[in-house]
């Protein structure tokens, strides 16, 4: 985060108005976290959690949108640059725990509430292709990279 308040710092915006900004991505994700630590043990959906979730979601999308347009620089933005740099910085770590979740579903299933891996949604959420059936993607935090991919 601090790399990331440097390169605010050279973007020509005044760095305590980006850092605070930062702190409301912060509270955003927080408040994403706190939703799915209080909803997983309840047994039923609670709306209210639910919509404080969605809440943290959009703002959080909202802010790193605006924060990546930011520290892209003061040149033209090239998005088949932009598009390479992210996928080596976020592709590895994806894919590895796309596979570590594959083979914890197949070795201990019922520990996997809905991931039932299979050939198809492996292929499909290793390419960011969403899908009900088969379930894609196995790691369900994927769903968010399928959004950006999109």
């Amino acid at each position: 985060m601090a790399q990331i308040a440097r390169s605010l710092a050279h973007s020509g915006t005044p760095r305590t108005q980006l850092l605070s900004i930062q702190y409301l991505r912060g509270l955003a994700a927080l408040s994403v976290l706190v939703t799915h630590a209080l909803q997983w043990p309840l047994a039923e959906m609670n709306v209210v959690l639910l919509k404080t979730g969605r809440l943290g979601v959009d703002v959080f999308f909202v802010i790193s949108g605006f924060i990546i347009t930011t520290i892209a620089g003061d040149g033209r933005f090239n998005p088949k640059e932009f598009l390479v740099r992210r996928g080596f910085r976020i592709l590895p770590a994806y894919w590895a725990a796309t596979f570590l979740i594959t083979i914890l579903a197949i070795a201990i299933p019922a520990q996997f509430r809905t991931t039932i891996p299979t050939t198809e949604g492996l292929i499909k959420s290793l390419l960011f292709i969403p899908s009900l059936e088969p379930k894609a993607p196995l790691l369900l935090l994927g769903w968010s990279l399928n959004f950006e991919v999109f």
